[in-house]
């Protein structure tokens, strides 16, 4: 076999999200089954915030819809939307293709998280509206070593902001990062790592 024709039967995907819509892009790839797992973000948050959810997926057995997308031969693109049933979820999309799977992550989210790490706070704005969102919850753990410990949690006052390095008996400089989850009932969910300040 030359190169070029090795080249050729070569198969190939990847998959990225782009708002509502799943991107493949593939050569010599008949099919992909794209699987979609609503999750409880709060609860995959708290056992590791610092993890990747990938290794989290074979624990969520059933998915909550399955779709068979067929591809071709040729070097090409298709974009694939979210159920409609699930737009307003968090999931966790599985594609599989060519004996591998690819996990995407889709937290829906009307929030504009605005984060000042020199000081230490976060402020939630509406990104319809521009306005500060105060009730929103928030939840910190930091890193130390080899595992996670928890910071703190609330919610944002009425300017919108938190302030998540002022904490009562820890020293915030002992962790070497934290991961802050948002989530709001009604306008999604977001999740950041950041350096403590010094």
């Amino acid at each position: 076999f030359s190169l070029t024709s090795l080249a050729e039967k070569e198969t190939f995907i990847n998959a990225k999200l782009n708002l509502d819509s799943i991107e493949l892009f593939y050569k010599n790839t008949q099919q992909a089954i794209i699987s979609f797992y609503e999750i409880d973000l709060e609860i995959l948050f708290s056992n590791s915030p610092f993890d990747t959810l990938d290794k989290h997926i074979k624990f969520i057995t059933t998915p909550n819809a399955i779709e068979t997308i067929a591809l071709g031969q040729s070097t090409d693109n298709k974009s694939v939307k979210i159920p409609n049933s699930l737009i307003n979820k968090n999931l966790v999309i599985k594609v599989s293709a060519n004996g591998k799977d690819t996990s995407l992550k889709y937290y829906p989210s009307k929030l504009n998280i605005l984060i000042s790490e020199n000081y230490g706070e976060l402020r939630v704005l509406s990104k319809d509206t521009k306005k500060a969102m105060p009730e929103v919850y928030i939840k910190v753990y930091g890193k130390k070593n080899s595992s996670h410990v928890f910071v703190k949690d609330g919610y944002t006052d009425l300017r919108g902001v938190f302030n998540y390095s002022a904490v009562s008996g820890k020293q915030i400089k002992q962790f070497s990062e934290l991961a802050i989850l948002v989530l709001s009932p009604t306008d999604g969910a977001s999740i950041h790592y950041v350096i403590p300040p010094q």
